[in-house]
C-alpha cells in the first residue's frame, strides 16, 4: 500500500497575480476622480445659474423722484413749509424776467439767516395778494465768482443797490424786486446789511406790519 504524506497545515497559499490587484484599484481611483470632477462641475454650474438668476430677478434700481421746487425750497429754508410758491430760476432766467418779464424776483441763499426770516414775510404778503409764484435765484455762487451773469444783474438793478467798501454797487441779500413787463416798479432790501443782531429781535410786530404793507403795495403794481 502506497504511503501518502499528509498535507502540511502551514502550506504556503498561492498569491494572486499583481496585475489582477492593480487593475481594480486603478479603476476605482478613476471612478472616484470622475465623480469628484462631476460634483465640482455641478457646483460651479449651479453657482453660475444662481448668480444669473439673482441678477435677472433683482429689482432694477430707480432714481428717486426729483423734489418739486416747493419741496426743495422748504428743505433749504427751514421756516417755510412745502406749501410755498417759490420757483427756482437760474441766473439767465432771472435776467430774462428782470428785463422782459413780470413777477416777484427774490435773491438770497440759504446760509443767510436774514434770508431765512425774510422769505416768511415775503410769502405771507404775496399769498395775501393772490400771487401764484415768487421767482427765486440762489445768488451765492454768482456773486462769489463775480460771474458775467452777476455783473449783468448788478447792471440791471444798479439804481436800487447799495455800494460796497470800494464804492461799487453790490447785491446784498435778502433782495426782492418787483418787475412788470421788464420794468422794475418796486424793490426792497431792508435787512440786507444787518449783521449785529438776530433777525427775531429785529422783526418786531410793528416792523413786520410795515414791511408787509409795503410789499403788498408793490405786488399790486405788477398785477
Amino acid at each position: 500500500m502506497e504511503n501518502v504524506a499528509a498535507p502540511k497545515s502551514n502550506q504556503t497559499k498561492r498569491s494572486l497575480p499583481k496585475k489582477k490587484i492593480v487593475l481594480p484599484i486603478a479603476i476605482a481611483i478613476a471612478i472616484i476622480i470622475v465623480i469628484i470632477a462631476c460634483v465640482l462641475a455641478s457646483a460651479g454650474f449651479a453657482s453660475l445659474m444662481f448668480n444669473k438668476a439673482t441678477l435677472s430677478d433683482a429689482e432694477p434700481e430707480f432714481e428717486k423722484p426729483a423734489l418739486s421746487d416747493a419741496e426743495r425750497f422748504s428743505s433749504e429754508y427751514l421756516l417755510i413749509d412745502d406749501d410755498n410758491i417759490f420757483v427756482y430760476k437760474d441766473a439767465q432766467q432771472t435776467i430774462d424776467i428782470l428785463t422782459s418779464g413780470t413777477g416777484i424776483v427774490f435773491l438770497g441763499f440759504p446760509t443767510c439767516p436774514w434770508c431765512q426770516a425774510y422769505v416768511v414775510l415775503l410769502q405771507g404778503a404775496a399769498k395775501q395778494m393772490g400771487a401764484k409764484e415768487i421767482f427765486y435765484h440762489d445768488i451765492f455762487d454768482d456773486r462769489t465768482d463775480s460771474s458775467d451773469a452777476y455783473q449783468r444783474l448788478v447792471e440791471i438793478k444798479e439804481s436800487h443797490l447799495l455800494l460796497d467798501d470800494d464804492g461799487n454797487p453790490r447785491i446784498y441779500v435778502p433782495d426782492v424786486t418787483f418787475v412788470k413787463d421788464g420794468e422794475i416798479v418796486g424793490h426792497d432790501n431792508e435787512t440786507c446789511t444787518m449783521s449785529d443782531m438776530d433777525p427775531s429781535d429785529y422783526w418786531t410786530l410793528s416792523k413786520v406790519d410795515a414791511l408787509q404793507e409795503r410789499l403788498r403795495g408793490m405786488i399790486k403794481l405788477i398785477q
